[in-house]
């Protein structure tokens, strides 16, 4: 798996369980991933139907890439 965590930073660890975010705020960066394209997307390595969980819990699975 991907640990997008450490490719961006502090910008995925809003969806972490220990984490005080506010559902907005997992709402807005998951807002913001999908106003890139799809060339973007695969820039930094998510798919469009990885960008919640990449935003909730942080990894994202490469086998769930298509």
């Amino acid at each position: 798996m991907i640990d997008i965590k450490q490719l961006f930073g502090g910008f995925f660890h809003l969806g972490n369980a220990n984490s005080q975010h506010s559902e907005s705020e997992l709402r807005k960066a998951i807002r913001s991933l999908q106003a890139m394209n799809d060339r973007e997307l695969e820039d930094i390595g998510i798919t469009r139907g990885q960008i919640e969980d990449a935003v909730r819990r942080g990894i994202v699975d490469p086998r769930q890439a298509a």
